[in-house]
């Protein structure tokens, strides 16, 4: 990664350069950052992010009607919401997920039918609902958690066959449900988990080889157990967290579970 960014920044730093050159290089700056990331350098992936909004916000701001500038900045502003998310800056993350949005937004309404466009407002919007909850604002964090489930659905239908935005749809309904419940509306919260649930189950029907999805599912299973075993439906309870074991037991005897 790092020597096509170099050979990237000889070509953008040619006098006969191109902005798409420019563009390219701002895209390989956030690949870069995202395999940083990957290899714990939070801080150098950060850096990485960081060159590459400021590449792509100046790329933007001097080809406003080229639509591949506009998906360059929304894709580095989708990768910094995640990543500063996980760094546990959600101030920053949520300064990201907006700035993300806004800039997505007009172009998931001229591109409707575009799949990474829709993808990417989707994963923005369900990573800013996320930083709300965790700054303690769960009703503009389910306010904000309804949006993202809205544009997974139009992602769905643009690929029904797709077990990963399954899988994002069942993250946004676990964000939502915990919002809901900080909220004090338990019932709601129960109706989330459940759609959450049903969502991570077609994930991994549609993708039964992918071990992450069942183990998602046991995770969300013991979550939703423990929701209600603090009310009054222990038994319900029980049996989720008895299907969480199963699964868990099962997906440890997969051809490579212990990889």
């Amino acid at each position: 990664l790092q020597h096509a960014v170099d050979l990237r920044k000889q070509i953008a730093g040619r006098n006969a350069a191109l902005p798409r050159d420019r563009r390219d290089l701002a895209l390989s700056l956030a690949k870069l950052g995202d395999g940083e990331f990957l290899a714990a350098d939070t801080r150098q992936a950060l850096a990485s992010y960081q060159d590459a909004r400021t590449m792509a916000q100046s790329l933007r701001r001097s080809q406003p009607e080229d639509a591949s500038m506009t998906r360059a900045l929304g894709t580095v502003e989708e990768r910094l919401c995640i990543v500063l998310l996980a760094a546990g800056n959600n101030a920053g993350a949520m300064e990201s997920c907006r700035e993300g949005i806004a800039t997505l937004s007009p172009l998931a309404q001229t591109l409707p039918d575009d799949v990474e466009v829709q993808r990417l407002i989707a994963t923005t919007e369900a990573s800013y609902a996320n930083a709300l909850r965790l700054s303690g604002k769960p009703q503009d964090a389910a306010t904000q958690a309804r949006l993202a489930l809205e544009s997974l659905q139009k992602l769905q239908s643009l690929a029904p066959s797709n077990a990963e935005y399954r899988r994002l749809s069942s993250s946004a309904e676990t964000i939502l449900a915990g919002s809901l419940a900080a909220n004090g509306d338990i019932p709601a919260s129960l109706d989330a988990f459940g759609r959450s649930i049903r969502s991570m189950k077609i994930a991994v029907e549609i993708d039964p080889s992918d071990l992450s999805s069942p183990l998602r599912l046991a995770g969300t299973l013991l979550a939703f157990s423990r929701r209600l075993a603090q009310g009054t439906e222990k038994a319900r309870a029980h049996d989720a967290a008895q299907q969480a074991l199963r699964l868990l037991e099962q997906t440890s005897q997969k051809p490579g579970a212990g990889a």
